[in-house]
């Protein structure tokens, strides 16, 4: 391909995407569809004052790709437009941070900075700095552990028990800890975290039929412009996703039919669009 066909491509304005964000992992939705029960409990277990009360520890159980991890983000947003400057939340995927090292050192980034190498600031010194930060600021640390049961077995009861227990080291230290999972019946917990932890536990249904469609209209209609992908389109996404059991394996079918259909010229999504990506990736 000649250099300068390249560039034209990338420069193209013409495309049928309005808003590619609408499609990506990453994305969290205005309005959360079929999750206003699980909404509805986050909300009872943290109606008191801030100021006087900690949320109790959670536990959010359920299939993969049924909202989970959605739902703790917008819990965090609104408790962050709620209580504002009171709290801070941090969200750690273990499937990527698998350490008590690693774990507090994310929690240290998001809320001090990286942690300084220069001074071999050992996982005690990270948690030690993690807790001065939390009482010298008056602050409740609001910490998900998305796929908890991704952490090393020699450091999961470590680290839950460091998080939980925080205030005994110093008794103004509060932190709520919301963990996340697939299978929590797998787990082996020693007595003292689960005799701690006691979570409060908020089960994800799966996700109907209708439920996915409803959910992939919204985003299509909010990633792609008008007219882009028809109503019968939509449907048959939602069929295909539902036999497929992911729904994030939905929003990736739309969005990568899309991308074939505008690189083949097309101003429209079609069936045979979402069959071939079908076809190629699942």
């Amino acid at each position: 391909m000649p250099l300068e066909d390249f560039f034209d491509i990338i420069d193209e304005e013409g495309t049928i995407f309005q808003n590619k964000e609408i499609f990506e992992y990453t994305y969290t939705p205005e309005v959360l569809r079929y999750r206003d029960n699980q909404m509805k409990q986050l909300a009872c277990l943290s109606h008191k004052p801030i100021e006087d009360f900690t949320p109790p520890n959670m536990e959010f159980t359920g299939n993969p790709a049924t909202g989970k991890t959605t739902t703790v983000i917008k819990y965090f947003e609104l408790m962050k437009e709620k209580h504002g400057e009171k709290i801070e939340t941090v969200l750690i995927n273990c499937n990527m941070n698998r350490s008590e090292h690693r774990i507090y050192s994310r929690i240290h980034e998001e809320l001090i900075g990286k942690p300084d190498k220069n001074n071999g600031l050992n996982t005690f010194d990270i948690y030690d700095s993690l807790i001065n930060y939390l009482v010298k600021n008056n602050k409740i640390l609001f910490v998900g552990l998305d796929d908890y049961d991704n952490i090393r077995s020699r450091d999961l009861n470590k680290t839950l028990y460091s998080l939980i227990r925080a205030y005994e080291n110093r008794k103004q230290a509060r932190i709520c800890v919301i963990t996340i999972t697939n299978r929590r019946r797998q787990l082996i917990l020693s007595p003292p975290v689960e005799s701690s932890l006691q979570p409060h536990e908020i089960y994800f249904n799966d996700y109907s039929a209708e439920d996915i469609y409803y959910i992939l209209k919204d985003r299509c209609k909010l990633g792609f412009h008008d007219n882009v992908i028809s109503d019968s389109v939509i449907q048959h996404a939602a069929r295909l996703t539902y036999h497929n059991g992911d729904l994030r394996s939905g929003i990736r079918l739309v969005q990568e039919a899309g991308r074939v259909a505008e690189s083949e010229g097309y101003k429209k999504i079609f069936k045979k669009h979402l069959n071939h990506i079908k076809k190629q990736y699942y």
